[in-house]
């Protein structure tokens, strides 16, 4: 089976949590169109650790730790 058969895609509303800070990704994420934050809560605070855009990724540790 060829990866693209694996392969799915999923839309996020603009300001939506794709996943939490403590959770585990549950996927690999490409990010085909828009841009992605990465975030981390810090002494009651939202601090933005990236800006992500088109053609960058993430996630790829959950699959490592599986």
């Amino acid at each position: 089976m060829a990866i693209a058969d694996k392969l799915g895609e999923t839309s996020y509303a603009a300001g939506g949590v794709i996943f939490e800070q403590g959770k585990r990704a549950e996927s690999f994420y490409l990010i085909y169109e828009g841009t992605v934050r990465i975030t981390r809560r810090q002494d009651r605070k939202e601090v933005q650790l990236a800006r992500l855009v088109k053609d960058d990724y993430f996630g790829e540790m959950g699959l490592i730790q599986r």
